[in-house]
């Protein structure tokens, strides 16, 4: 046997096992034995089954017989201890409607895929339910071992069906980073604790105030303490609003779930959003939370709340990997054109532009389409002049001419808006602090306009085609003889021309 050793065959390997439960899982007994056989030289060991049957004659020896059974008695004691204290799964996705399983699946897959969602149950507490009934109906003999009740068919795979939900001691939920347990709370009812943050459960009761705060933001789950401070549970997901046709101002959002690159950057799996005391708005913890608060604002357009929620963001450090990933989820909202999301990006843009190298918009667009959708927004969503000036004047991010890195040619339009408004505003500055007596109502302002084309003479172009004449070619009149030379080739109509129903055409400048 030693000397093949390194060649044994799996199914005598697997038998090593066999010998030493011969012993109640005592090496010492079992290297005793091993040795007490090797120097006997009438005994012939070739395989593991041959040692095991020998162990097993030396077991029921007189002088080995009290240590081997007390090892059996611990062996099996231990095993027991660990057989009640293990945890079976549950699945699910079979609960029962209306069964406390169910009841949790529903309220957890609000923050989670389901099958992401794990309930565990304790085997000591699966047990005492079935002995029980056991007891009562007498499904079973009296004599079952209690460690083969569970292999048992009918409670092992329908001990759901039989006898009810089981009990649920451990809900996890892994990619999240959350554990949950259920417990009785000082009023002796059940509920689902969170084992991360002490005293909070999941809370069944709502509020109204709390509902409208929770609107848009579907992946969100509301805790609550036993003096009734709530707490908003949100996982930090990459939250999508698609362009749906037929409702083109929808505030769904779908949520991206499987995105690795947008998990792997954040620290954070979920942030949590104290209620205040007054139930009228939630409160942030930390620079990334607001951040991320924020976009869900934003994708759900609430305009008002995201201007409010901008001085929550305000930073004058460069902002982290994953700053920069939230900061540039931003953009998720770029298809949004209303008058106030304008005005919210450039909220946005004032708080941050310190504190990063790229913007997930044009802002010099968003200026200029604030500034032509002036007098449609709302009386929350106006930049003070002050914070209006200061962003208009920035060099780095406002275009006014070619001469700027990010200069293009199909925007200029937009340009000449910003650099007309950015002097209407210096000019309105310039005013402040004068006496009424210096006050000049007459301010002079500088007005620049896009360049015009070269061949451009669209001044003098006179086109009567309009009025049925046609033209064999364009006739660009670039002076004051040209403009008089083109009339004296014109013959104007006799007033015999003028008859009823006959339409003549003639230059409206011969008029």
């Amino acid at each position: 046997l030693h000397e093949k050793k390194h060649s044994i065959p799996f199914e005598q390997f697997d038998r090593l096992g066999h010998c030493l439960s011969l012993v109640g899982n005592n090496l010492e007994i079992c290297f005793a034995i091993c040795q007490r056989l090797s120097a006997e030289p009438n005994t012939s060991i070739t395989s593991v089954r041959d040692l095991s049957n020998a162990i097993a004659g030396e077991v029921n020896s007189k002088h080995l017989k009290d240590e081997v059974e007390k090892s059996l008695a611990i062996a099996v004691a231990e095993a027991k201890l660990a057989f009640e204290e293990s945890y079976d799964l549950l699945n699910l996705l079979t609960a029962p409607r209306r069964s406390r399983l169910h009841s949790i699946l529903k309220t957890l897959v609000r923050v989670e895929t389901a099958g992401h969602i794990l309930a565990w149950t304790k085997r000591s507490s699966t047990l005492k339910i079935a002995h029980e009934k056991f007891s009562e109906t007498g499904f079973f003999p009296s004599s079952c071992a209690w460690w083969t009740i569970l292999s048992s068919s009918p409670i092992g795979l329908e001990f759901d069906g039989l006898y009810g939900c089981p009990p649920i001691h451990i809900v996890e939920l892994p990619r999240l980073k959350l554990s949950f347990t259920v417990r009785k709370d000082y009023g002796g009812t059940e509920r689902l604790y969170s084992m991360d943050h002490s005293n909070l459960f999941v809370c069944n009761e709502r509020n109204t105030m709390v509902n409208s705060m929770v609107q848009g933001i579907p992946h969100s789950l509301i805790l609550s303490n036993i003096e009734g401070e709530m707490q908003i549970l949100i996982p930090v997901l990459n939250a999508i609003r698609p362009v749906v046709v037929s409702n083109p101002f929808t505030t769904a959002i779908v949520l991206d779930r499987s995105d690795d690159d947008w998990r792997n950057a954040l620290t954070s799996r979920y942030f949590m959003y104290p209620v205040h005391v007054s139930t009228s708005f939630l409160m942030t913890k930390g620079l990334h939370a607001a951040m991320y608060l924020l976009l869900l604002r934003l994708l759900h357009r609430d305009y008002e709340e995201v201007f409010r929620l901008t001085e929550s963001i305000s930073s004058d450090s460069t902002l982290s990997a994953e700053g920069e990933l939230l900061f540039g989820a931003f953009g998720n909202a770029n298809d949004d054109f209303h008058p106030d999301a304008h005005a919210c990006r450039l909220k946005i843009t004032l708080s941050c532009i310190e504190s990063t190298d790229e913007l997930p918009w044009d802002i010099t667009i968003e200026c200029a389409k604030y500034i032509i959708k002036y007098d449609r927004l709302a009386a929350s969503c106006v930049v003070d002049d002050e914070e209006e000036h200061q962003l208009l004047s920035n060099e780095t991010w406002i275009v006014e001419d070619d001469s700027h890195p990010l200069h293009d040619a199909t925007k200029i339009y937009y340009y000449i808006i910003v650099k007309n408004h950015c002097e209407a505003l210096c000019a309105i500055n310039s005013l402040e602090g004068a006496s009424d007596e210096k006050f000049n109502f007459c301010q002079e302002v500088s007005c620049h306009h896009p360049p015009r084309a070269d061949t451009s003479n669209w001044p003098f172009f006179m086109d009567n085609t309009a009025f049925g004449e046609s033209y064999s070619r364009i006739s660009e009149v670039e002076s004051a003889d040209d403009w008089n030379g083109l009339f004296s080739r014109i013959e104007l109509p006799a007033q015999q021309d003028f008859v009823a129903g006959q339409q003549v055409v003639v230059p409206f400048a011969a008029y």
